[in-house]
């Protein structure tokens, strides 16, 4: 912690705009496994945003990270959003578990995702092609009228 105090004093006293942000796992595993005190450094102020890795295969478990009170704590007091495993070579998730925990994400109030690992994220190593991998990115993200318009983004993937 004093650690982390002196990195977030040290980025104020350069850039006192820069905001300091986070990407740890849950609570416990960060502790017990990297020391990291993520949730004593939000109550201190040395956080400013937060991007919890909630890397679970099944919508269960990725649910049940989601309400861990921490969580509520952090997002009283910054903005905070969820890191979402698109697969790894060995272990591939299907576009529907990522489609799934983006929609669980967005209905807890959340404030957004991210992505890990580039590989999978647009097909190359999942078990779908990547022509339908970035298709459902591109749902995910886009507005009605851009996924059902043959836009220009969609014309790309051809």
């Amino acid at each position: 912690t004093n650690f982390m105090q002196d990195i977030f004093q040290a980025v104020k006293s350069v850039k006192p705009e820069c905001l300091v942000s986070l990407s740890p796992n849950s609570k416990s595993f960060a502790y017990r496994n990297y020391l990291q005190d993520w949730h004593s450094w939000v109550e201190r102020g040395l956080v400013e945003e937060l991007i919890l890795q909630v890397y679970r295969r099944d919508l269960s478990s990725f649910q049940a990270e989601l309400v861990k009170p921490e969580l509520y704590f952090a997002h009283s007091r910054m903005p905070l959003g969820v890191a979402i495993l698109t697969g790894t070579p060995r272990l591939p998730v299907a576009i529907e578990t990522i489609q799934q925990q983006v929609q669980v994400v967005r209905d807890r109030g959340f404030d957004g995702v991210s992505f890990f690992y580039w590989e999978s994220l647009w097909g190359y190593i999942a078990p779908e092609s990547p022509r339908k991998r970035r298709r459902a990115f591109m749902a995910i993200f886009s507005s009605p009228e851009v996924v059902q318009g043959g836009t220009q983004a969609e014309q790309s993937l051809e």
